[in-house]
């Protein structure tokens, strides 16, 4: 069973979570910032960010930050996502106070100076992403006329109250890291609200890898934010892509030679979430249609026992037990199992909602969705799975 996180919403609008865990041997806390559809500008600003809050604060810079990391064996995590600015954080039992400082000194002072800000840009624009990590997030980024000033001017407007979210869990009372964080954040306010930065919110472009081997994106989009809806669409994922009993694995992969690489994930976006299918093989699209084909009718044969192997995936036990491959809503890799991720998707989730993270509700409504349900669910997403740079119904190639 995995316990419910209290949510407190500050006076300044800030949502913080807390999640008391008496057997949890770190303290492990994470800030999420919400954010919108970027233009290829805005994408570059937004990554340069990220690497400017790998460096810390003014106060407590990346020794520091590594330091209280290394104290549980633990490295501090920037990551950025379609809809949110990620930033994990542990440290040892008996520090929730310390970690509470960290997270407040960043969204209040992170460490913008145009010479910082001018070393990220730097490290953004050169850093290499792995084919699949570029497959995974395949915005376009448009590097040539970005200025630090232009990442300074997303990163005021960004870091609001309103649009930020903060969760701490581990060995203290009830109430101890909530107010830790209160403390430290409830006064935090802008005097004067930022506009939104020109030329860094708007549509997109996808850039994907190219290959060979190729990279495929297929996407149905989906609204319903409620446990049913969750519970629901991380069953069919699960169903679709985790692990090697999954009917990605064993249609394209197994049976047909189709893929090279194949995953289903469940992604946030600005407007809701969504059911992601990947792909990566040697050639280009001739063999789709018929491997979209063959899919449909590996799931029309679902039976019990696909229904009960996914939902034995989705509740195995760990650290983390919903680490399952499928539920990526917080990160490039769902399948890592770090401390620190319940606190990411707790923040992540007050963020996107305003509700507590309640993942038993999920795995409950999961539970309770009978076969024919998830089959006539999973054919409706795949029929409505757009390739990415298409602009008609492409799952038919």
């Amino acid at each position: 069973m995995i316990a419910s996180w209290a949510l407190l919403v500050l006076g300044n609008g800030l949502p913080v979570v807390e999640l008391a865990a008496p057997e949890q041997k770190a303290v492990c806390a994470a800030v999420v910032v919400r954010v919108p559809e970027l233009s290829p500008k805005g994408v570059a600003a937004a990554r340069a960010l990220a690497e400017a809050f790998r460096e810390g604060s003014g106060a407590y810079g990346r020794q520091r930050w590594v330091g209280e990391g290394a104290l549980v064996g633990v490295v501090p995590k920037v990551e950025l996502t379609e809809d949110a600015l990620l930033l994990r954080l542990a440290s040892a039992p008996g520090r929730h106070k310390v970690v509470a400082s960290l997270l407040a000194d960043l969204l209040r002072s992170p460490m913008l100076s145009s010479e910082a800000v001018g070393r990220a840009i730097g490290r953004a624009k050169e850093g290499r992403r792995s084919f699949w990590e570029r497959a995974v997030d395949p915005r376009a980024a448009d590097w040539g006329s970005l200025t630090p000033r232009d990442v300074v001017a997303l990163a005021a407007w960004l870091l609001q109250p309103d649009r930020v979210s903060v969760a701490i869990g581990g060995p203290f009372q009830p109430g101890e890291g909530r107010r830790a964080l209160e403390v430290r954040l409830d006064d935090w306010r802008a005097r004067v609200r930022p506009a939104e930065p020109p030329g860094l919110v708007g549509p997109g472009r996808a850039d994907p890898p190219v290959g060979p081997p190729r990279a495929f994106r297929w996407t149905a989009r989906g609204t319903d934010l409620s446990d049913r809806g969750m519970g629901r669409l991380w069953l069919v994922a699960s169903a679709l892509g985790a692990g090697k009993g999954g009917s990605l694995f064993r249609t394209w992969r197994v049976e047909d030679g189709f893929s090279y690489r194949q995953e289903c994930r469940v992604e946030g976006t600005p407007s809701g979430v969504a059911l992601r299918i990947l792909l990566a093989k040697a050639h280009g699209l001739e063999a789709v249609p018929e491997g979209w084909r063959r899919l449909r009718t590996a799931v029309e044969a679902w039976t019990e026992q696909d229904r009960l192997r996914a939902l034995a995936v989705m509740e195995r036990l760990g650290p983390v037990p919903y680490r399952d491959g499928a539920l990526a809503l917080t990160g490039f890799d769902p399948t890592l199992i770090e401390p620190f991720d319940q606190a990411a998707l707790a923040a992540y989730w007050a963020m996107k909602t305003g509700r507590p993270l309640s993942v038993d509700a999920w795995l409950a409504e999961a539970r309770a969705t009978p076969l024919e349900e998830m089959k006539a669910l999973a054919l409706g997403l795949l029929a409505e799975a757009q390739l990415e740079g298409s602009s008609g119904s492409s799952n038919s190639g």
